[in-house]
């Protein structure tokens, strides 16, 4: 599955975002200030513009309580400044890991985190040995198209945890 097209498109669907966030959403992402919805909208409209293909696939999901984590593998081309780094053209592959807590149907907290220092590495701006992730069969450096299948995915994601069926979401999310 895969959520980019949406989710992280450079112009993040507002009546998405709407549906998607609750009207005091936050995100805390590593060690920067917290975000309202405004303020992830730019990050990932930075991160889209960095990796212009990116794409990012849920590989584990889990969910209980109003809460929902899942680890992610993202994979893209950096064909634009990434953190000060100019574009480099070298694909990428980066995990990251979410913490999603819920109320009144709608995300109302993220917490995030991503292996930098593997991207850096990946990138060339730090030293070291480049990680070597599972890639997805499915998943290429070609272009996303931006449809609509992706805020598809997300509602049905929504409503699965909203109904309490996480094997659904788990069945959604598995690519096998």
């Amino acid at each position: 599955c895969d959520w980019s097209s949406d989710v992280c498109s450079s112009d993040l669907n507002v009546a998405l975002a709407a549906e998607l966030f609750a009207p005091n959403y936050r995100l805390t992402f590593g060690s920067a200030p917290p975000m309202d919805q405004r303020g992830h909208a730019q990050l990932l409209a930075a991160l889209r513009g960095a990796f212009p293909d990116l794409r990012v696939r849920v590989a584990e999901q889990v969910g209980v309580d109003g809460r929902v984590a899942n680890h992610w593998i993202a994979q893209g081309t950096q064909r634009g400044a990434f953190q000060g780094i100019p574009a480099t053209g070298k694909a990428v592959t980066f995990t990251g890991n979410n913490l999603m807590h819920f109320a009144g149907g709608r995300i109302a907290a993220l917490w995030g985190q991503l292996d930098a220092i593997g991207l850096l590495t990946q990138l060339g701006a730090m030293p070291g040995p480049v990680p070597h992730y599972e890639k997805s069969p499915e998943q290429t450096a070609a272009p996303v198209d931006p449809s609509p299948d992706g805020a598809v995915v997300v509602r049905r994601f929504v409503d699965n945890f909203n109904a309490g069926r996480i094997d659904a979401i788990a069945d959604d999310f598995d690519d096998t």
